[in-house]
């Protein structure tokens, strides 16, 4: 019995399912295997992923005008909305 395809990132069977994954596992082997290894253990390289994914998500620079980390970017960005387009705090967000 096939079971169905299930989609990931992209929509079913679409050039896009694969190849955004393929371009994240490059990212990930390019800055982080070849650039922070090698690894002696697997316990290292998870340790090194860790620190990747906080530096990705917290530290890196992003932006061509006014480089900001993520972290910076949010929060500017929350405080850009009106209170009437936050949700309650006992109201669960829509995303």
């Amino acid at each position: 019995m096939k079971r169905p395809h299930i989609a990931s990132i992209g929509t079913v069977r679409d050039s896009y399912d694969c190849a955004q994954a393929e371009s994240l596992s490059g990212l990930y082997k390019t800055e982080c295997i070849r650039r922070d290894g090698p690894f002696r253990t697997v316990d290292d390289l998870e340790l090194g992923t860790l620190n990747r994914v906080h530096w990705f998500n917290e530290q890196r620079l992003h932006g061509s005008r006014r480089p900001v980390t993520p972290r910076e970017f949010e929060q500017a960005y929350h405080r850009r909305i009106t209170p009437l387009e936050r949700p309650l705090s006992r109201e669960l967000a829509s995303h």
